[in-house]
């Protein structure tokens, strides 16, 4: 994921005040401009000067143009929330603050795992699964909660982990798990879902990020604004879009899956080589295209990026445990 992210140093340098009203300026002089240019064309037309008609329509389209970028520009930061430095304030303290509520939640649910495990000493791999289970159903909840309220869109959060009960033999052979979704309060009804298991092959998500060398679209996280017109591409290409979710589009039209993984390199005889140990995928997703596509869609892929990396340790101790009980 990138470094340099969109909210960056420049806000220093300009305030939000003088961003939003300079795009509200311009736009307002390209339109007054391209007014005046279609009308002189016009006027030209009926003189029969079309030569000169012409160049007039070219520079009205021109001035068009600028005027349609400016409005978008305008409408993304309105849309967004942060239209002044004060609005830019609030909204670092806000995401300061939801950040730190989930990664403490996210400490907590791995604090209390190892508790379950050392001191309470689970009687069968059923109940320890419940209860972790139940944590992270808290967790998932917590973080649609936060990303709704920051993106003022409907977000909903899910955990895909690693089928723990089967084996993997390579990348393409992994069964994937939803361990823990946004909006269930059903645990019996999610440990259920723990025994439906789907290879990352049948997903596209999931086969972007882990074919390895086997895929000309392979990223380090998925994130697609609009999967509609992704599918439609991909079609055009012969491919298509691959979800066990039939109602996918009735769903959700945008997503982030981040992988919840850890780089190792692996000596060989003609060298090292970079493998990565995957323990599933922190997904996120909305029917707003527009969800992740402002002003905080930086701050979203961060924040995914540092909780898959703690789920990374979440799973790999829950895994251990699990598999030790008898």
């Amino acid at each position: 994921m990138k470094n340099n992210r969109t909210i960056n140093d420049k806000v220093t340098e300009i305030s939000w005040e003088q961003s939003y009203f300079i795009k509200l300026l311009i736009a307002g002089i390209t339109f007054l401009t391209a007014v005046a240019n279609m009308s002189v064309a016009i006027m030209k037309l009926t003189e029969g000067k079309s030569d000169i008609a012409v160049i007039f329509i070219i520079f009205t389209v021109l001035f068009a143009i600028i005027l349609v970028v400016a409005i978008s520009l305008c409408k993304v930061q309105r849309n967004s929330g942060i239209k002044t430095k004060r609005d830019y304030s609030s909204f670092k303290s806000r995401i300061s603050q939801r950040s730190h509520e989930l990664l403490h939640k996210l400490r907590d649910i791995i604090c209390h795992m190892e508790d379950l495990y050392k001191f309470q000493k689970p009687q069968s791999k059923e109940s320890f699964e419940e209860l972790v289970t139940q944590d992270s159903l808290r967790f998932v909840d917590l973080l649609s909660k936060e990303l709704t309220e920051i993106t003022g869109c409907k977000v909903r959060a899910c955990i895909k982990c690693i089928d723990y009960c089967n084996s993997i033999s390579n990348n393409q052979d992994i069964n994937i798990i939803t361990f823990a979704r946004s909006g269930k309060t059903n645990i019996v009804e999610t440990i259920q879902e723990h025994k439906k298991s789907i290879k990352v092959s049948e997903n596209t998500d999931f086969a972007e990020i882990v074919e390895n060398g086997q895929n000309s679209r392979q990223r380090q996280f998925f994130y697609e604004r609009n999967l509609i017109f992704y599918d439609m591409k991909l079609q055009d290409e012969g491919k298509k879009y691959r979800n066990t979710n039939p109602n996918w589009k009735k769903d959700y039209i945008t997503t982030i899956v981040c992988p919840i993984r850890s780089k190792r390199k692996t000596k060989t005889e003609k060298g090292h080589i970079v493998e990565y140990d995957l323990k599933g995928f922190l997904c996120v997703d909305s029917l707003d295209e527009n969800a992740f596509a402002n002003e905080y869609s930086d701050f979203c892929f961060d924040l995914l990026e540092g909780l898959a990396d703690i789920l990374y340790v979440f799973f790999n101790y829950y895994v251990s445990y699990y598999n030790s009980i008898t």
